[in-house]
């Protein structure tokens, strides 16, 4: 079970104790998350080419609605 998070939220803590996000990317397209369980390495390959093209096209707000899951890459305090 996950729990959902805001964005905004995890954000705002993370730079309140002092780490930076160095990029945000929203993952796990809802309507293929069951479809392409068990798939192999080729159709992978292309869903996360796809996945990564949304993400240059939309901000993470736009692609809350339809993806689930985001990755912050944040780096820590010197």
């Amino acid at each position: 079970y996950m729990k959902k998070v805001d964005d905004a939220t995890f954000r705002e803590q993370a730079e309140r104790q002092g780490f930076s996000v160095v990029a945000m990317r929203k993952h796990n397209l809802h309507p293929l998350k069951g479809f392409m369980r068990g798939a192999g390495d080729e159709a992978l390959v292309e869903w996360f080419a796809y996945e990564e093209s949304l993400n240059a096209r939309f901000s993470p707000e736009q692609l809350d609605r339809v993806m689930w899951s985001t990755t912050f890459i944040v780096r820590k305090p010197s």
